[in-house]
């Protein structure tokens, strides 16, 4: 599978700010075939600061990527970004979600978005007042300013890791405010199998429950090591 030039552009943002480099993922979780798609899984970590999963999918009619940035023992955010594209419409999304409050959404809000075409995401999930930011943007299959957008992207992505970089540490594991952020992570994490998650009901035609737990928390989300 060819790794989509956004895709590249991002990892090697994180790569360069925040010093994430490569980390090993399950051999059974590095291909995982959902409904007949194929899922490639990979993992990058920066050493006391965040997890970086990537998930990345080819097929004839669709590609998708997305980038979940998880905070060890820093006191920052949770960060989702998503590219879909189906039939040459593409999908751009990027998500922020906080567990003790705002304190980093307005980080992002002068980022310029003039000229895409902005669409609202439903805030009718049992997670919505933890997403303290969301951008979701739409492009048709022969609509230009490909650029503009990805250029969004790397403007999220840049921000994010200034917040990584700037944030304050928690420590190691065993220190409560550390540990507790981890905890609410996994909450989250638990939570979007057992309440509900647009990916993660079509993740489980593939896997267990209990698959699917472990997944997130050793891979996904990283709860544990």
């Amino acid at each position: 599978m060819i790794m989509s030039t956004h895709l590249k552009n991002i990892l090697e943002i994180i790569r360069k700010e925040l010093g994430a480099r490569p980390s090993d993922v399950p051999g059974k979780y590095r291909k995982i075939t959902v409904k007949g798609m194929p899922f490639r899984v990979s993992r990058f970590v920066s050493p006391r600061c965040c997890n970086v999963a990537v998930m990345e999918m080819n097929t004839l009619i669709m590609n998708s990527s997305t980038i979940i940035i998880t905070p060890f023992e820093k006191k920052a955010p949770l960060v989702n970004i998503d590219v879909f594209r189906i039939l040459g419409k593409t999908k751009y999304i990027c998500e922020v979600y906080e567990f003790d409050g705002s304190n980093h959404a307005s980080f992002y809000e002068d980022i310029p978005c003039i000229g895409l075409n902005s669409e609202p995401l439903s805030d009718d999930f049992w997670f919505s007042d933890l997403r303290t930011f969301v951008k979701c943007f739409s492009k048709g299959p022969f609509q230009g300013g490909k650029d503009r957008y990805e250029q969004f992207l790397t403007e999220f992505t840049d921000r994010t890791c200034r917040i990584y970089k700037e944030a304050g540490s928690l420590g190691i594991p065993g220190d409560e405010a550390r540990d507790f952020q981890i905890r609410r992570i996994k909450d989250y994490a638990h939570g979007l199998i057992e309440k509900g998650g647009v990916s993660t009901e079509v993740f489980k035609s593939a896997m267990s429950v209990e698959q699917l737990k472990d997944f997130y928390d050793t891979v996904l989300f990283r709860t544990r090591e």
